[in-house]
């Protein structure tokens, strides 16, 4: 025999009229058992009025299902029913799991943007702090100033490289040189060079313990204004390799590399050196 739910309730006022809208809601006929004021039974289809039924739907409000004798079912939850609410329950989980998450989610980022701001914020007031007072480019242009060798790989430049030169020759800075390295270059650009700034071949011994293309030559300018300029000539080998020969023929300490068709502005060593200045232990390379 299949076993039947059934469902008990106070005959109260309130309880009555609760459970009236819960089971019409959900499909369900009222039947009344027992008698007077006693306790009754909701069953789900066709069900009969008892003795006292009266009375209870004048009490209750709540309408007897019609009769049909020998057909009554207790109030139960069938397979279909059951499932649909395990869905809504288990999706309305999901759903709340899903805001928790995203609530979560954009508090944490918002926690690191304020982070990061507090730490900019102080980076910004640091920085203001330590330049309020001291005046880099009357430290920088002295001969305290620390000296730096600028290098140049060209490959085929001849279009811009006496431009380029020129400009770089033209930095607002102390003391630096400029190392240009032909490497290899198959048109006019080292002949440019010579012809413009009136090098010479000349012996420039130096140590080289980076191993690289065979350099052919070394070219300088006996004209004062260009004695800040060193010319390599040398087998082709890549930027790289040009790079390596022109470290090793530099003099100075601190070394700058760019490209030979760059044009820096007249304050660029200025801004380039302030960091090793500032932090002359921890400060390995700087870029921009």
């Amino acid at each position: 025999m299949a076993m039947q739910r059934v469902l008990v309730v106070e005959d109260t006022k309130e309880i009555a009229a609760l459970v009236k809208f819960k089971l019409l809601s959900a499909g369900f006929e009222v039947t009344v058992a027992g008698g007077g004021s006693g306790p009754f039974q909701m069953r789900k289809g066709w069900g009969c009025c008892d003795r006292g039924s009266l009375h209870n739907r004048q009490r209750t409000g709540i309408a007897c299902g019609k009769t049909r004798p020998g057909r009554h079912r207790a109030f139960h939850h069938d397979s279909d029913n059951r499932g649909g609410i395990l869905m809504a329950v288990a999706w309305n989980a999901v759903a709340v799991f899903y805001d928790f998450f995203v609530l979560v989610y954009f508090f944490a980022i918002d926690l690191i943007y304020l982070a990061l701001l507090v730490v900019a914020l102080r980076a910004i007031l640091n920085y203001v702090r330590k330049n309020r007072y001291a005046n880099y480019e009357i430290i920088l242009q002295s001969e305290f100033a620390v000296p730096i060798s600028i290098l140049a790989p060209a490959y085929n430049e001849e279009a811009g490289i006496i431009d380029s030169v020129q400009s770089l020759m033209m930095l607002d800075y102390a003391k630096f040189e400029v190392v240009v390295i032909n490497d290899g270059s198959k048109d006019s650009t080292l002949q440019k060079l010579i012809d413009s700034f009136k090098l010479k071949s000349v012996t420039y011994d130096y140590p080289e313990p980076i191993p690289t293309k065979r350099v052919r030559g070394v070219y300088r300018s006996p004209l004062p204004a260009f004695n800040r300029l060193v010319v390599m000539d040398k087998e082709n080998g890549g930027k790289a390799d040009a790079l390596n020969a022109g470290i090793n023929a530099a003099r100075y300490p601190l070394v700058c590399s760019i490209d030979a068709d760059s044009l820096l502005e007249p304050d660029a060593l200025l801004k380039v050196v302030k960091p090793f200045l500032e932090h002359p232990r921890e400060m390995v390379a700087v870029g921009g």
